[in-house]
C-alpha cells in the first residue's frame, strides 16, 4: 500500500500568458507498507517518511481553462522510525489540467516515480518504480 501527501509552492514567470516555467518546492509525507511471502517466508514492513522536495514545472496554456504541463521533482525523505533510513524520490509527470473555476483544477496524466533507499545495514536496498496514469483534483490558493 502506498499513500502520500504533499504541500507545494510554485513560483515562476510567464511568456505572453501562453508558456509558464516554475520552480517547485515543498514538503512531502510518504507511507509505504510492504508484504512479502513465499515458501517459508513472510515479512512485512511499514515505514513513514517525511522531507523536502524540489523541482521544475513547465506549462503550455492555449486557453485560460486548459493547460498542458510537464514536471520533474526530487525529494529527500527521512524515516519516522529514527533508524537513519533515508529515501530518495524522483518523479516525472506529463499531463493536462482543466481549470473550471479560479481555485480548482482537474488534472490527468502519466506519472513515472522511483523510490530508492540505500540501507547501511545488512537489509536489502530498495529500488521501487511506480508508473501509471494519474487523475486528481487540485486546490490552489
Amino acid at each position: 500500500m502506498y499513500r502520500y501527501g504533499q504541500r507545494k509552492w510554485r513560483t515562476g514567470f510567464s511568456i505572453a500568458d501562453l508558456f509558464r516555467l516554475e520552480a517547485i518546492g515543498g514538503v512531502e509525507i510518504l507511507r509505504i507498507e510492504t508484504a512479502l511471502s513465499g515458501a517459508g517466508l513472510q515479512t512485512t514492513d511499514r515505514r513513514t517518511f517525511g522531507g523536502v522536495l524540489g523541482g521544475v514545472r513547465a506549462g503550455l496554456q492555449p486557453h485560460e481553462m486548459i493547460e498542458f504541463y510537464g514536471l520533474g521533482s526530487i525529494g529527500l525523505l527521512v524515516s519516522g522510525k529514527g533508524d537513519g533510513a533515508n529515501l530518495r524520490v524522483t518523479k516525472l509527470e506529463l499531463g493536462a489540467r482543466i481549470m473550471p473555476v479560479d481555485y480548482l483544477g482537474l488534472f490527468a496524466g502519466y506519472r513515472w516515480s522511483n523510490y530508492w533507499q540505500d540501507r547501511d545495514t545488512e537489509e536489502s536496498d530498495v529500488d521501487l518504480e511506480l508508473n501509471g496514469p494519474v487523475l486528481g483534483l487540485e486546490l490552489r490558493f
